[in-house]
């Protein structure tokens, strides 16, 4: 199958509000989630309120993980984020506000692959480790990727205003649902 940059397929892919420009790295990023022993590039889509960033979000993750909760809060802590990796292929964070550097730290380690120990439950001397290489995506209003590591991880798409009416989401999602069918 053949895609242009304008096809209705690959907008349908990638979601209805990602800007002609950024198709051809968000569809990268979405092909290399597929790969397992590779490292994985932060997907941070940005915008105003009313963007679609959510619906945007939650269609690429349909395509590559579906969960029935694929759109999560942002993380309390670190062991959230490992927990998240531990059970989902692709960690999934919507309408973050702000991440502390140690968040960026945690997303850049489960973007190379990396471990995170703690003490197992009700134990005095067991441990528990999640060992962890996933693709992240992040959806966001304000610019949330700012640690230098995680900048060099990532790829920054912002996601204009949405002028897409609910008929027009309705197409997207049959068109999806009929692309997922084959």
């Amino acid at each position: 199958m053949s895609l242009k940059k304008d096809d209705p397929t690959l907008r349908a892919l990638l979601g209805g509000n990602i800007q002609e420009k950024d198709r051809p790295l968000v569809l990268a990023w979405m092909l290399e989630a597929f790969r397992c022993e590779t490292k994985k590039p932060v997907l941070a889509i940005k915008g105003m309120q009313g963007s679609a960033k959510s619906s945007t979000h939650d269609k690429i993750r349909q395509l590559i993980d579906p969960n029935t909760a694929n759109l999560r809060p942002a993380p309390k802590n670190r062991e959230d984020i490992f927990v998240s990796a531990g059970c989902n292929w692709n960690v999934s964070f919507e309408n973050v506000s702000n991440l502390s550097h140690e968040m960026q730290d945690a997303i850049c380690t489960l973007a190379t692959g990396g471990r995170y120990a703690t003490r197992t439950l009700y134990t005095n001397n067991e441990e528990t480790i999640i060992n962890a290489l996933r693709p992240v995506i992040i959806n966001s209003i304000p610019t949330v990727v700012t640690a230098q590591d995680l900048t060099d991880r990532a790829i920054a798409v912002e996601a204009p205003p949405s002028t897409t009416s609910t008929a027009c989401r309705c197409k997207y999602k049959r068109r999806t649902q009929n692309i997922r069918r084959g």
